[in-house]
């Protein structure tokens, strides 16, 4: 009996694998446009692990008889900073419309999500290793065509346009409240992607907003190594790493985010990491 058993794990990930392609080629030609492609794809993968009935290229209400109340996305996170990482999984992990598979770097995004094939990938473009569009590009070529929703803390109209060329689902500032950002990652799961027109001039209005919130005066009270600290903080570093960079020791480096914390009454880094991405300390340092 366990020889049966192993034998039949084996073959899962065939049957699943050559499912899929046959999926792909039924789906492909009853929608041209990836949005359409994407929700039927998930709607298929729904059905297959919860066996529900089934209804291809509509998507009737919640509640529908024999239709789920609740579909849940399988989402990868990929991003170098590893506080932004953890923040996302803690959001979308209290989500029932979403099921975090895994925290990525962008060098691991293309194999990983060719493997693991999920309807969502968020991607955190602020790299200094990678050219984050590249990425999006590279992950909206694969047959399983995921959606990707791009994560910045760059208020640029150009980079929203970019994205859009690149193939990217949505387009999300770091600025953005929890709220706004789950409510932007369900219209890309409706199919209300980034090259519809509504919605793209929704997101440049979004961006043109954020571009005007940079305030110096919220470092002020912060010295010039303060804020060179918390900016470190803001792209994910560790004590460690701060420490090496700025040539201090770590018991130095603590006691700085001690009382940068302090200055800025927030409870932890990772609050303070979020302050700074939100008043947009990367784009007025030095000068503030």
């Amino acid at each position: 009996m366990a020889r049966v058993g192993h034998q039949v794990d084996q073959c899962v990930p065939v049957w699943r694998a050559r499912l899929d392609h046959s999926l792909a080629a039924f789906c492909t030609p009853r929608y041209s446009n990836p949005e359409a492609y994407h929700r039927c794809m998930r709607e298929i993968r729904h059905w297959l692990a919860g066996g529900q009935t089934l209804n291809v290229g509509r998507r009737p209400e919640s509640g529908h008889r024999g239709y789920p109340s609740v579909i849940t996305s399988r989402v990868l996170i990929v991003g170098e900073h590893s506080l932004v990482n953890l923040g996302l999984t803690t959001l979308l992990s209290g989500q029932a419309t979403f099921k975090v598979l895994a925290e990525l770097t962008p060098d691991q995004a293309v194999a990983t999500t060719s493997a693991r094939r999920p309807d969502l990938v968020i991607l955190d473009i602020d790299s200094s290793k990678v050219d984050g569009l590249q990425v999006c590009a590279d992950l909206c070529l694969l047959p399983c065509q995921p959606a990707v929703v791009i994560l910045t803390g760059t208020p640029d109209e150009t980079l929203v346009t970019r994205a859009a060329q690149a193939g990217a689902a949505g387009f999300v500032l770091k600025q953005a409240h929890a709220s706004e950002l789950l409510e932007h990652l369900r219209l890309v799961q409706d199919g209300h992607w980034l090259r519809d027109t509504a919605q793209h001039q929704a997101v440049i209005e979004t961006v043109r907003r954020a571009a005007r919130a940079a305030d110096p005066t919220a470092f002020a009270t912060l010295t010039p190594q303060e804020r060179h600290i918390l900016l470190l903080v803001s792209e994910g570093r560790t004590n460690h790493e701060i420490a090496q960079a700025l040539q201090l020791g770590e018991g130095t480096v603590r006691n700085y985010i001690s009382h940068i914390l302090e200055k800025l009454g927030c409870a932890n880094r990772t609050e303070a990491a979020a302050f700074a991405v939100a008043h947009r300390l990367s784009d007025i340092w030095p000068e503030s």
